[in-house]
């Protein structure tokens, strides 16, 4: 009986792991530059700030889904998976950036929900990314 190398999959779990780390970027980017539309937005009109956490939390679901979907396109397989760990991974570093510039570490239940919401965001992104046409697509 033939014995299959372990070598390809590696491989291919660091190009994924370099596929999440893009995706990740692409999420900043994103959160970044709608943010930038937004402030400007409440610079210039009487948007009330009485809405900043509802904008916040769509903008870093709308940066998730973007994110996740470029991360599974990339990844070709298991994008759900590859998105999810993206979504969570966004969390966890906008969580330590707040953590060292604003609140100190602090584990509570809200970071923990807010890690399975980016988790679940980073997964429906990552089907929609598997979905989408061209990319590469391993069966």
């Amino acid at each position: 009986m033939k014995q299959m190398s372990s070598a390809p999959v590696v491989m291919s779990n660091k190009n994924n792991l370099l596929c999440v780390i893009k995706g990740i970027g692409v999420a900043m980017a994103v959160c970044l530059v709608i943010f930038s539309i937004i402030a400007l937005v409440m610079l210039l009109s009487p948007l009330p700030e009485s809405y900043t956490k509802t904008i916040t939390v769509l903008v870093s679901l709308i940066s998730i889904i973007t994110g996740a979907a470029i991360t599974a396109k990339a990844c070709g397989s298991k994008g759900w998976l590859w998105g999810g760990i993206m979504g969570a991974g966004y969390i966890l570093i906008l969580y330590i950036i707040g953590m060292l510039t604003v609140t100190g570490f602090v584990m509570d239940s809200y970071i923990l929900t807010m890690l399975f919401v980016g988790f679940l965001a980073g997964s429906v992104g990552g089907i929609i990314g598997n979905n989408m046409k061209g990319g590469r697509r391993r069966r």
